[in-house]
């Protein structure tokens, strides 16, 4: 299976997947020879592009890890 960051050529393609979150920001960190995520959220800075988000999986499970959460203070509160 080929990665998205194979197909890049340049560093403005490789930073605005990272951006979309469709290049793994460790991948761009080496592909772009950086030596820490600090760098790569500066270059995003100096590009006016958003901070890397994090992937659809992590995001779903958080989501569904808060929802418990979420609804017994809900519940709480129009029970007040």
């Amino acid at each position: 299976m080929t990665r998205p960051i194979e197909k890049m050529r340049t560093t403005t393609q490789i930073l605005e997947g990272v951006a979309s979150g469709i290049v793994d920001p460790d991948e761009a960190i080496e592909a772009l020879r950086m030596n820490n995520r600090a760098e790569l959220l500066n270059a995003l800075a100096d590009r006016h592009l958003p901070p890397p988000k994090p992937p659809k999986e992590q995001v779903e499970a958080e989501l569904a890890a808060a929802m418990p959460l979420l609804l017994r203070m809900e519940a709480a509160i129009r029970g007040s």
